[in-house]
């Protein structure tokens, strides 16, 4: 409950500093802040609050994937997008799955504790650049390939986090590492998946769930 309250006055700051004057960069600090403290409390709806529209439409492409796509079909998707298309059609029915928005989707993740707490705990902001209605940050505190940098938009006034942008370079870092490893896109997949603890049926696992055409 304490997690969850500190989640919600997170929040509330935010809009407050919008409100009052604040500089771009104290508002893009605040914005990093109150989706950092949402992942490590588990507070999806906190969390995906200060996301881009954008960031939404990325994980609804995602959702259709798990819905929709056939195993060739999701051979041609970064690596990032493949991965979380078969953790999702293996993790939530499709029946509520269908139901689901983007911004649902990484709320739902987050609730469930499947995005990294360990790593987004570590990691801070660097030098921010403000180019108008966007920005960016270096990413102090990463371990690992991967990106380098978080974008910010200003939509309608208000700063938010492109998680899109930043899936995007990480769905680049994770397709240079399947380059690198024996075996098919799809087999170094489920091999993440186990190692990450997570039980799907290799053989049911690549029909969809659901036809485009019913």
């Amino acid at each position: 409950m304490i997690r969850r309250v500190g989640s919600a006055l997170l929040v509330l700051l935010f809009a407050i500093a919008c409100q009052t004057g604040a500089s771009d960069e104290e508002q893009i600090l605040m914005v990093y802040e109150t989706y950092k403290q949402g992942v490590i409390n588990s507070t999806g709806v906190s969390a995906a609050s200060v996301l881009t529209p954008g960031s939404y439409d990325f994980y609804a492409k995602i959702r259709d994937h798990a819905l929709y796509a056939t195993k060739e079909e999701l051979e041609i998707v970064s690596g990032l997008e493949f991965f979380t298309a078969i953790m999702i059609r293996g993790r939530i029915d499709a029946e509520e799955l269908v139901q689901m928005s983007g911004e649902d989707i990484i709320a739902l993740q987050i609730d469930r504790g499947w995005t990294s707490q360990g790593a987004v705990s570590g990691i801070t902001l660097g030098e921010i650049t403000v180019n108008g209605n966007r920005a960016s940050s270096t990413i102090e505190g990463a371990q690992g390939a991967g990106p380098v940098e978080f974008e910010f938009e200003k939509v309608d006034g208000v700063w938010r986090l492109d998680l899109a942008a930043f899936s995007q370079e990480a769905g680049k870092a994770l397709d240079a590492i399947f380059l690198q490893v024996q075996g098919s896109r799809a087999d170094s997949v489920l091999q993440m998946l186990e190692m990450g603890g997570i039980t799907v049926d290799p053989e049911t696992i690549w029909t969809p769930p659901m036809s485009r055409n019913p």
